[in-house]
């Protein structure tokens, strides 16, 4: 609970993981959106109406045997964000996941997890 943070909109978690012939690192950054960035400013991407979440990969060429695996997530609901990958595949996704289509919650409270 000493993590939990309230948004006023929607909880966004940005993720990234380097896979580089099977030795895993990971970036985090989650918050709510607002707050991490500028609304004001006309190159930020609005609120999307809806919450979603989208997973892509992509192999680099200057490593053989390695991939950029990069998650992104805008929500609302307790522990909306908490969708980690591990590995090269995602571990248990929020009830109601679905790649790319919008996950329904109607809580605004976002308790935020340490991870």
């Amino acid at each position: 609970q000493r993590s939990t943070v309230a948004c006023e909109s929607k909880c966004f978690k940005w993720q990234q993981l380097l896979n580089n012939s099977g030795s895993f690192s990971m970036m985090t950054i989650r918050g709510c959106y607002d707050r991490m960035f500028d609304m004001m400013n006309p190159s930020t991407a609005p609120i999307p109406d809806h919450n979603f979440c989208t997973v892509g990969e992509v192999q680099l060429s200057c490593l053989s045997d390695a991939s950029v695996i990069e998650h992104s997530c805008w929500c609302e609901g307790d522990y909306c964000n908490a969708y980690i990958l591990e590995g090269s595949s995602p571990i248990q996704p929020p009830e109601g996941f679905i790649k790319n289509q919008p996950i329904t919650h109607d809580v605004v409270n976002v308790p935020l997890r340490v991870l």
